[in-house]
């Protein structure tokens, strides 16, 4: 079998290349959307986490997804058999898709149907989700192919977004590891997406980096520690209030004032629901 994994630069595309770079299966070549202009044997960073800077090491092709044409033509050339996607920010066409023998997969990072779209990581931090990680067959339409295989992923409290990240990059390597078996058996099956539950969040902007008082302490704690990595600061909506808060120090599930908010040490400490929640107020 040859595979051509399509990605980009990220933790997760770099460990299924890491992975399928040492599995029994031969991976035949990585496409990105632009291609680097560094040449085969140029000297570079060993420890990126860029696909396509990581085949150049392993002296793999490299496919520009942004020349349509000439991407089939290479892909035809390698005799592709199977196309898998991690974290590619692009719509792959059908005349892509349906190169590939043994089918064409996606590597999403939510429970589908739920937190399509292109940062699932933040909107499961948001809503205080369940995170896992789904592969399902690639369709035009973004994360919306039936599910072959998916799994849950738990995470401490105070998680950062680049430890989510690896945790679910973890899982991705698992369900990849599945797909290829059940290939290799004979026994892959799919099931559709239930369309009812599904939904689609695009890129946050500066106006999702808010919470409220009557969240719990621990998931608003939680959604602050794993979106900091976008460095910006948050609305917090009291009762008769809003505040702006910069960063989270402690939560406790067990807590409780006698008035909305209290200063301790410094710091604003807020009655949440439940539990209380320490923070640090914007400057």
């Amino acid at each position: 079998m040859r595979i051509l994994l399509i990605g980009s630069a990220g933790v997760l595309s770099s460990a299924v290349f890491q992975f399928l770079c040492h599995a029994d299966d031969a991976l035949g070549a990585v496409a990105v959307h632009q291609a680097s202009a560094i040449k085969p044997g140029s000297l570079i960073m060993t420890d990126s986490d860029d696909i396509g800077l990581l085949a150049l090491q392993n002296q793999l092709p490299v496919i520009d997804m942004s020349d349509e044409a000439q991407a089939i033509a290479q892909i035809q050339s390698l005799a592709i058999d199977m196309i898998l996607v991690a974290c590619y920010g692009h719509r792959v066409p059908s005349s892509i898709i349906e190169l590939a023998a043994l089918g064409s997969y996606n590597i999403h990072p939510s429970l589908l149907p739920r937190f399509r779209g292109p940062e699932p990581v933040f909107w499961q931090f948001k809503h205080a989700a369940q995170f896992g990680v789904s592969l399902h067959r690639l369709t035009e339409s973004f994360d919306a192919g039936d599910i072959v295989c998916q799994q849950p992923v738990s995470l401490a409290d105070g998680c950062s977004y680049q430890q989510a990240n690896r945790e679910l990059a973890r899982a991705a390597v698992s369900l990849t590891e599945s797909l290829l078996s059940d290939i290799a058996s004979h026994s892959l099956t799919a099931q559709p997406q239930d369309e009812t539950q599904a939904s689609y969040q695009p890129f946050p902007q500066a106006g999702d980096f808010q919470f409220s008082s009557e969240q719990s302490a621990r998931d608003i704690y939680n959604f602050v520690c794993g979106t900091r990595y976008f460095q910006l600061d948050y609305q917090c909506q009291l009762a008769d209030a809003l505040i702006m808060v910069s960063d989270v120090i402690a939560f406790d599930m067990h807590g409780a004032l006698d008035a909305p908010t209290a200063e301790r040490d410094g710091y604003l400490t807020i009655q949440c629901n439940p539990g209380i929640l320490t923070v640090k107020i914007a400057t």
